[in-house]
């Protein structure tokens, strides 16, 4: 069995995604097997969000100072790396690898004074957070993110993220590259994964954004990239694509039409009733669920049927004449 310290190591590159030699392979699965609990715990807390009040106590500077003397000039390096759109490429040695688990683990911290809190998602996944105004962030993977509260609220990040900010008399600002965003209370979207370029989206509400030359104001569905400090701004053409909210579309295939009404209603809370001789039908069909009417209209269409509206948007009719 290795010692703590080649254990160490070994874990460090497993939770790193680095490739292990045959015979670290072994020697980490031999390891686990004699130490299933505490390997299953370590587990757990790789996969915990990434949020101050859900991690444990750590002491990062102590860490740090037990580990620098051992590590060779490249950490330092990583140290200073600027997180970018493929984590994965990334090459950490093994002694790097395992600050990266430190840095995984335990830098997500309150600081001594209470208003400060930092928060990352170093996983290759979408992290959702509530910061502690009630603001909504969705992480976007590699990104890195610091609160402050005070007279105003104060955000920095890198990285990509969303925001849906709860509303108050405080200005929530965030500053994110050459960029500077001030709102009130709205949802938006921030983009700064690239060195030197940077977009802001929006949602809906009405956000500022600033740079050290220009200045813009975006509402409803409108976009500014910035590029090398020049802002371009315009209309965003793919919105229900860019945040993530694809219409369900529901596909049938010789489905018996009281099925197909009742997945509708399911989905939508919208009541569609049949009237007699329904019992034979089947339709086969891809239908959209963002518009009733059309819904209806391709529903009438197939049967060769008529629509009643009982209570419009909510309740309606099909029968035979």
């Amino acid at each position: 069995m290795k010692d703590n310290e080649e254990i160490n190591g070994l874990l460090a590159k497993h939770f790193s995604h680095e490739p292990l030699s045959t015979n670290e392979q072994e020697a980490l699965e031999a390891w686990i097997r004699s130490n299933a609990d505490e390997y299953q715990q370590l587990k757990e807390w790789m996969d915990t969000p990434l949020e101050t009040d859900s991690l444990p106590n750590f002491n990062a500077e102590k860490a740090w100072n037990k580990i620098e003397g051992k590590l060779e000039e490249k950490p330092r390096k990583v140290l200073s790396i600027k997180w970018k759109r493929n984590y994965s490429k990334l090459a950490f040695a093994a002694s790097v690898a395992l600050i990266a688990i430190i840095g995984i683990l335990y830098n997500v911290k309150t600081d001594t004074k209470e208003a400060l809190k930092h928060y990352a998602n170093a996983t290759n996944g979408i992290n959702h957070l509530l910061l502690p105004d009630s603001t909504e962030v969705t992480l976007y993977p590699n990104t890195r993110l610091t609160y402050e509260s005070g007279n105003t609220r104060k955000v920095t990040m890198e990285g990509k993220a969303f925001f849906h900010v709860k509303k108050d008399r405080k200005p929530f600002r965030i500053t994110v590259s050459a960029l500077s965003i001030e709102v009130l209370g709205t949802s938006f979207l921030v983009d700064a994964q690239e060195q030197a370029k940077a977009g802001v989206f929006v949602k809906n509400g009405i956000v500022r954004v600033t740079t050290e030359r220009q200045e813009t104001t975006l509402t409803a569905n409108e976009q500014v990239e910035v590029a090398n400090g020049s802002m371009k701004t315009g209309r965003i053409d793919n919105a229900e694509e860019l945040f993530g909210e694809n219409t369900t579309v529901l596909t049938f295939t010789r489905t018996p039409l009281s099925k197909a009404v009742q997945e509708i209603t399911k989905h939508t809370g919208i009541r569609i009733e049949l009237d007699k001789g329904f019992e034979q039908d089947a339709i086969t069909t891809r239908l959209k669920l963002d518009n009733i009417n059309n819904i209806l209209k391709e529903l009438t269409f197939i049967c060769g049927c008529k629509c009643d509206t009982v209570e419009k948007g909510k309740y309606y009719r099909l029968y035979y004449e």
